[in-house]
């Protein structure tokens, strides 16, 4: 009798068990729940990012429409958006060659500098930098750690550096001339007649000019970075299971430890008209992580 009471009660259990543990109908539904429940809540709150110290902060608004991004001046108690949504759309359309309509305009790892004039994200498979004031976009370069599998969202991978070597031509303010980066040099372009000319020599692929360049508003200066590059470390990994592939696949990132040199950037600024370039006295930084945000004012100082 006893093991006849145990018998039941050991399969009366195994069946809670089993039922407990779902069909695969259930895990396809749980799994889909995501993808049938997302983008159907808007306006449902404010999640501010800050500009540096100021009283500033811009957040993202989900509307039936599409996103929307908001820059607010606490002190003014004002709200506009952060830049002209219609203005970059056309620009992505452009230089994309493919309709980017608001409903696309997903602007991943974006960041505002601390004047909301320039930003910086990632979309359409590639990262961007948009100058707010004068509509120019820019399609940066990407490093090899640029694209880590992620559903081919193209977002950048946290341990890249951004070599700054890449991008395209940054016409002035004027329209009579542009400004670009080849072979590590800054070269300038006039627009009326073709001609071309290094405004630098000195590049060369272990020390080079960014390709980071900004015109003063009067476009007779240029200010960029000379930067000295470090050596890049890497980490490697085995993927096991490739989307591409049976076998598995030798991966690398790029990996920065403790102790490793680092790149060493220093300001530089060329009068266009002369030719004349300086690089700006490194004492007047106390480190690297203050060479950052450098914007001319309107008085082009």
């Amino acid at each position: 009798m006893k093991h006849f009471l145990f018998s039941c009660l050991f399969l009366a259990m195994s069946c809670t068990v089993l039922s407990a543990q779902g069909t695969a109908a259930d895990y396809e539904r749980a799994a889909g729940l995501n993808k049938q429940y997302q983008n159907t809540v808007f306006y449902s709150g404010v999640q501010p990012i800050w500009l540096g110290n100021t009283h500033q902060f811009w957040y993202v608004r989900n509307t039936p429409d599409g996103k929307e991004y908001v820059l607010v001046d606490a002190d003014k108690r004002s709200r506009k958006p952060l830049f002209d949504e219609t203005a970059l759309l056309k620009a992505l359309t452009k230089e994309t060659g493919k309709e980017v309509s608001k409903k696309d305009l997903n602007l991943n790892s974006l960041t505002v500098n601390t004047k909301a004039d320039s930003l910086t994200f990632m979309t359409e498979g590639n990262r961007w930098l948009y100058l707010t004031k004068t509509n120019v976009l820019v399609k940066q370069e990407m490093g090899s750690g640029q694209r880590f599998n992620r559903g081919n969202r193209g977002e950048r991978y946290w341990g890249e550096r951004d070599p700054m070597r890449g991008g395209r031509t940054i016409p002035s303010p004027d329209g009579t001339r542009e400004a670009y980066v080849k072979d590590g040099n800054v070269w300038l372009k006039n627009k009326a007649d073709g001609t071309e000319k290094a405004l630098t020599t000195d590049g060369n692929d272990k020390n080079y000019y960014a390709a980071w360049l900004q015109w003063s508003p009067d476009s007779k200066h240029l200010l960029t970075m000379h930067v000295q590059s470090a050596e890049q470390r890497y980490i490697h990994f085995v993927e096991s299971s490739p989307r591409d592939q049976l076998q598995p696949k030798l991966q690398k990132r790029p990996y920065t430890k403790p102790g490793d040199t680092l790149d060493v950037q220093c300001p530089w600024v060329c009068n266009v008209e002369t030719g004349k370039s300086i690089l700006l006295n490194m004492d007047l930084f106390k480190h690297q992580y203050e060479l950052k945000d450098l914007r001319w004012n309107k008085d082009s100082q």
